[in-house]
């Protein structure tokens, strides 16, 4: 999908919506090497063949998925944030693999053998998130 704004062309990679009309932007990234993150910067670092330090990537990626997040949820009208994952296709994640353990920032760090149950949980969280704020609004 491509946002304009000043000129500028902005795309997001993948744009996914559940049966529930849930809103997910998928930024992919073709990154080699190991990521990690690093709490005291908290920023997501890389390390390169064999060279034993961790040297930030030179955008922002937790920034610029956010910054995809917001446009498309003004471009599309949309009452509440699009979820936000970054997804990294070649690259090994050091993270714990549990998905809570991966969220950094409000953004899911994610590999494509878990990218289907992360929108799944996601989604179900979602779900039930409603549900309550539904279930609290209803109480005398």
């Amino acid at each position: 999908m491509r946002l304009f704004k000043q000129k500028k062309l902005r795309d997001i990679d993948i744009v996914a919506t559940s049966p529930e009309n849930n809103c997910f932007v998928i930024e992919l990234k073709s990154h080699f090497g190991n990521v990690k993150w690093n709490s005291k910067f908290k920023q997501l670092r890389r390390q390169l063949g064999k060279n034993p330090k961790y040297a930030p990537f030179r955008k922002n990626l937790i920034n610029q998925v956010k910054t995809q997040a917001d446009k498309l949820k003004k471009h599309r009208n949309l009452t509440q944030m699009p979820d936000k994952i970054l997804l990294f296709s070649q690259a090994r994640i050091k993270l714990d693999r549990a998905r809570g353990k991966r969220l950094k920032s409000k953004v899911i760090i994610s590999y494509p053998s878990q990218l289907v149950n992360d929108l799944k949980g996601r989604n179900q969280e979602l779900i039930e998130k409603k549900n309550a704020r539904n279930a609290n609004s209803r109480r005398p």
